[in-house]
């Protein structure tokens, strides 16, 4: 028996319909259960087949009538969320068995300012591209004078309550890259904070060839840029006393 948690699971989708299977399929194999919501953003693969074949996953199936882009997706895919929860992952990602349980029970048992909850990227392959994204953490949340900054939308969730509180992602950001920290950046001007849990872990399949990854790297600085100048203050040291966070901090 599988069990059920009150999670709503936000996937934005363009395109890459076997690495949307395997992400499905790893899903289907975890011992725990959730709404998923998928947003097809006009792809050309027939992804409504797809998800029609998994009849063992609970997918609420969007499709948005053009192209607009993973912020507005992951914004509509809010909307239709059924829970005070909402998760995050991305289509060229597969989950671990525990990652739902142990993301979830993360934000949970948080305090009440804690808006969201990061969890640990892992590469596919091991590939010079995919080693050099995970030497140097590109994808983990991005901790900084004594707090985290932001989560990345490839291993996170959320408090619903303080996505709607900040309006959610940026939609006018069309690109994929620099809408995650634009969200966080706007969370933690109203006050909240984020926490990281290493055990809820998420693999990602990296493009390969040294040409997707310039073009990785140019949309990730330019949306920050974008991003930053809009909603980016800057932000005194924490003194928590507590290495990448991982624990309560000192009262």
């Amino acid at each position: 028996m599988k069990e059920h948690l009150p999670i709503s699971l936000v996937i934005p989708c363009f395109n890459r319909i076997k690495q949307t299977k395997n992400l499905f399929d790893s899903l289907e194999q975890s011992k725990y259960r959730c709404q998923i919501i998928l947003i097809d953003d006009f792809s050309s693969d027939n992804i409504q087949q797809l998800v029609n074949s998994y009849r063992t996953l609970e997918i609420k199936y969007h499709r948005n009538e053009t192209n607009k882009g993973p912020a507005y997706s992951r914004n509509m895919g809010i909307k239709l969320a059924d829970f005070d929860f909402v998760a995050f992952t991305d289509n060229d990602c597969i989950v671990t068995d525990e990652w739902l349980f142990e993301i979830y029970n993360s934000i949970k048992n948080s305090k009440q300012n804690i808006a969201g909850v990061g969890g640990k990227i892992i590469a596919k392959g091991n590939d010079l591209i995919s080693l050099y994204f995970i030497y140097h953490k590109i994808l983990d949340p991005w901790f900084h004078n004594g707090q985290f900054l932001y989560l990345v939308t490839a291993n996170s969730i959320f408090k619903k309550e303080a996505l709607l509180n900040v309006d959610c992602f940026d939609d006018t950001m069309k690109i994929a890259g620099g809408e995650d920290p634009g969200l966080c950046f706007k969370l933690i001007n109203e006050g909240y904070r984020f926490q990281y849990n290493p055990d809820a872990i998420v693999i990602h399949d990296f493009q390969k060839g040294l040409l997707n990854f310039f073009k990785t790297f140019y949309r990730y600085g330019f949306g920050c840029s974008v991003q930053s100048k809009k909603y980016f203050k800057t932000i005194p040291f924490v003194n928590n006393k507590n290495f990448a966070g991982l624990n309560e901090e000192e009262e």
